[in-house]
């Protein structure tokens, strides 16, 4: 009976795209899971996933589709097959909401240096996305897309700034300020959400 039950936790069970993969929310993936110790029988979800396309194939290898929701936290998918069943948890999903060192629901704050007159290049780096679901929490990626409000009358990149606007931006980005606003104001800035 050992013997048996050896050779069954011995088949390896896979599942593409793999568990520690970073993936965003809101987007539709296409998963292959392989290597079942026994035929498919069922799939469901695991936290916020949204199966879009239920699994084609039989036998030990199935093809489903699914999307991750925009939450902080382990989603998946437990798998059914003739014989017992397995979680295929993903936690490092993209997500913006909730559990974070930094607050993501209010922007940051920088001075403007007074009399600045020269474009300013600011690349925000090191704000990593979390999942709080994990113990300890899982840090993983890099955040590279925010919206910044400068002072009216700046550009951003080539964008001109009203003072009340947001302006998103990918990536290190150049202020060009004007002699009459480069006055001690602030630059606010915070990572966009995919809303």
């Amino acid at each position: 009976i050992f013997a048996l039950v050896a050779s069954f936790s011995a088949i390896a069970q896979d599942i593409i795209p793999t568990i520690g993969t970073e993936l965003c929310p809101n987007q539709e993936y296409t998963f292959t899971v392989s290597g079942l110790p026994g035929n498919f029988i069922n799939l469901n979800s695991i936290g916020s996933v949204t199966i879009t396309q239920f699994p084609s194939g039989s036998g030990t290898s199935i093809t489903f589709k699914a999307k991750f929701g925009d939450v902080n936290g382990e989603q998946g998918f437990e798998v059914s097959y003739q014989g017992g069943s397995k979680p295929f948890k993903y936690t490092k999903i993209k997500s913006l909401f909730g559990g974070y060192s930094e607050n993501f629901s209010n922007p940051t704050t920088l001075s403007v240096p007074i009399c600045q007159t020269t474009p300013v290049a600011l690349n925000i780096s090191g704000n990593k996305y979390w999942n709080t679901s994990t113990n300890p929490y899982t840090t993983f990626g890099n955040i590279t897309t925010y919206k910044y409000k400068i002072p009216a009358g700046w550009y951003l990149n080539s964008t001109l700034s009203t003072g009340n606007n947001y302006i998103t931006a990918t990536g290190p980005v150049t202020l060009t300020p004007t002699a009459n606003s480069g006055n001690g104001g602030l630059i606010e800035y915070i990572a966009k959400k995919r809303l």
